[in-house]
């Protein structure tokens, strides 16, 4: 075994139960998720959960690779799409594995950043100071902004509502993140061409949050300039939207009583999900 596997994208593509196990039992902050029908960011409890294989180490396993797992915990397309070619630089990768996340999230870049995290726990505002530095698999800090509404606790979270301001004057439309996706799909299609680099690209989770936008995108993604341009042998599931025939992973493991997901509410995959993802991606 001495060819390597990159694979890059978000929480659905690492160990999000360790992160989980360690964000909230070792460092015991509050595990919080969006309540659809209360519609605000609710406290739920996280009991310890045994790890399990997530899909890359499987999909790596069956393909008898070396497996460099880049992938990170809301991470949205610029920093995916910025550790992807980071890693064709560094790594030479024989196989690249891109999963990209929900096109409504926005990063900046900066060697590091200083801020104040601010989570709510049963009524009670506990802050903190910390300064994000680059991580093992990235060359910088990324400061994240998710304007759907759990995104909204995060930017609460990680006191980044000044950007709000920029949202104000319709920097964060939806059009800007359509754009923004297309461009690095097609990007990162092509340069891996160039380099005959075998790439392989997903989508992670549904491009918006709701029904209602992703519906409001199709429109936007049905007349985008590079519409025509990616290949659906290299981006399987394009256009990624289930309205016209593309499909995502949350898709794959969807079901109605959720057997697939960590919970009702937690849409994350769990060991089948996982599975069912790792099966999608190698067939």
């Amino acid at each position: 075994m001495s060819s390597k596997l990159v694979v890059v994208g978000d929480s659905y593509c690492m160990n999000y139960v360790e992160m989980r196990n360690r964000t909230h039992l070792v460092n015991r902050e509050p595990y919080i998720l969006y309540h659809p029908t209360l519609n605000a960011p609710t406290e739920f409890e996280w009991k310890y959960t045994k790890e399990y294989p997530i899909w890359p180490e499987i999909v790596a396993k069956k393909y008898n690779m070396n497996l460099i797992n880049l992938s990170e915990s809301g991470a949205g397309n610029y920093s995916i799409f910025s550790m992807a070619l980071d890693a064709i630089v560094k790594e030479k990768p024989d196989k690249l594995i891109v999963a990209w996340s929900g096109w409504d999230r926005f990063e900046f870049e900066a060697e590091e950043i200083k801020m104040k995290n601010r989570i709510i726990n049963n009524s009670e505002v506990i802050e903190t100071n910390f300064t994000l530095r680059p991580k093992n698999n990235t060359r910088t800090a990324w400061i994240r902004y998710h304007p759907q509404p759990w995104g909204n606790e995060n930017n609460e979270k990680n006191n980044t509502n000044s950007l709000q301001d920029i949202e104000s004057v319709g920097g964060f439309k939806m059009v800007a993140g359509v754009n923004m996706f297309m461009r690095l799909v097609y990007s990162l299609q092509e340069t891996c061409k160039s380099l005959n680099i075998d790439l392989k690209m997903y989508q992670s989770v549904r491009p918006f949050a709701t029904v209602k936008d992703n519906k409001e995108a199709v429109k936007l993604v049905l007349r985008d300039l590079f519409l025509d341009k990616i290949d659906d042998k290299i981006f399987k599931g394009f256009p990624t939207l289930n309205y016209i025939g593309g499909s995502c992973f949350s898709d794959i493991i969807y079901t109605n009583n959720r057997i697939h997901n960590i919970s009702q509410y937690d849409g994350h995959p769990n060991k089948t999900g996982h599975e069912k993802i790792a099966e999608y991606v190698a067939s």
